[in-house]
């Protein structure tokens, strides 16, 4: 497989400080990746269920890391659905991000 393209793959972190209080880090892990429209019948089944999958992202499996969140051009997406596919990780995209 040819990885033609590169995204960040974001995990964020929650930890207390010495004060009680919360903080929150983000680790960014820059991987090659191969970038795939959605089908269609992933889409529609996605709609169903009140989702709205954007892109699918392939990267190695040994580069993927339970993260949440993937960068491309500035975009930032959140994983919806993951799909182990032999040595690589189909990542389902969408930009909705929940707060």
């Amino acid at each position: 497989m040819r990885w033609g393209d590169t995204c960040n793959l974001l995990k964020k972190t929650e930890s207390v400080d010495t004060i009680g209080g919360i903080t929150y880090t983000t680790t960014n892990t820059t991987v090659y990746c191969n970038i795939k429209p959605v089908k269609y019948n992933e889409f529609y089944q996605a709609a169903t269920a009140n989702l709205k999958p954007e892109i699918v992202v392939v990267v190695r499996k040994t580069d993927y890391n339970m993260q949440e969140l993937v960068k491309i051009n500035n975009i930032t997406y959140r994983i919806i659905r993951i799909f182990e596919k032999g040595e690589n990780v189909e990542l389902t995209l969408t930009s909705e991000i929940l707060r």
